[in-house]
This record gives C-alpha cells, sequence and structure tokens, in this order.
C-alpha cells in the first residue's frame, strides 16, 4: 500500500482511476471521518486494485452513495461556511465532500486494507 498526502500527488493517482467504481465505503457514527472506495479491475490479473480516500473532520457532504465512471479531484479552498478546507468533487455525479480536518489517499490491493477505521489504512488514519 502507498500512502499520498499531497494534493498534487493525490490528484496524480486519481487520475489514473478514470472511470472507476467509487462508493461511501466507511465512516464515523458523526460521519467526521469518511472513507471513499474507488475500485478498477487491474486486467492483468483480474484482481481489483484499490484507493481509498480518507477525508478527516468532515463537514458536508452532496451526493450519491455510489456511482460508476467516478472523476474525483481534490482541491484546497477558503469555504465561507467552513474556513480552509479540502473540497473532493466529481461534477458529473454531482457528489461533493468538504473537510476541514485533511485527507489521506492510498492505493494497494484490496487485500492490504482493514475493514475499519482502526486498521484501514495500518495506523495512518487517527
Amino acid at each position: 500500500m502507498t500512502i499520498y498526502t499531497e494534493i498534487r500527488e493525490a490528484n496524480n493517482i486519481l487520475k489514473k482511476y478514470l472511470g472507476a467504481k467509487v462508493q461511501v465505503w466507511i465512516f464515523d457514527v458523526s460521519h467526521k471521518r469518511l472513507a471513499l472506495k474507488i475500485s478498477l479491475p487491474t486486467p492483468s490479473t483480474g484482481y481489483p486494485l484499490t484507493v481509498y480516500i480518507v477525508a478527516i473532520t468532515c463537514e458536508h457532504i452532496t451526493g450519491a452513495f455510489s456511482w460508476k465512471n467516478g472523476n474525483l479531484v481534490i482541491n484546497e479552498c477558503v469555504d465561507n461556511n467552513f474556513g480552509e478546507v479540502i473540497k473532493l468533487t466529481d461534477s458529473s455525479a454531482h457528489f461533493e465532500l468538504i473537510a476541514s480536518g485533511g485527507f489521506v489517499v492510498a492505493e494497494g490491493m484490496e487485500e492490504e486494507f482493514g475493514t475499519s477505521f482502526d486498521n484501514l489504512l495500518g495506523g495512518h488514519v487517527e
């Protein structure tokens, strides 16, 4: 598994997954942490290569819980309601997630990831 925390690097990874399936995957009861799962079959092996995006201190979400043909982009901006935030958007899916605590993007084989926030990224997200 490879972890990315810089916006430029994260967006370069997300470009590789243009057209992938996106799903809201794991979230805290308070929705302050939320993980999106992005998956695209790997042609050579048939096993899905997966990306998880974990948004931290989520403030607002709009859109579906899952969609095909994903085109996610991460931007840093100042929001009138929340101050400095990251916005994770997929304009064609009408999806927007605003988080004021940052993000982590992780890429790897599905079996490398856990099934809860406690072990999803091997301890990289508190």
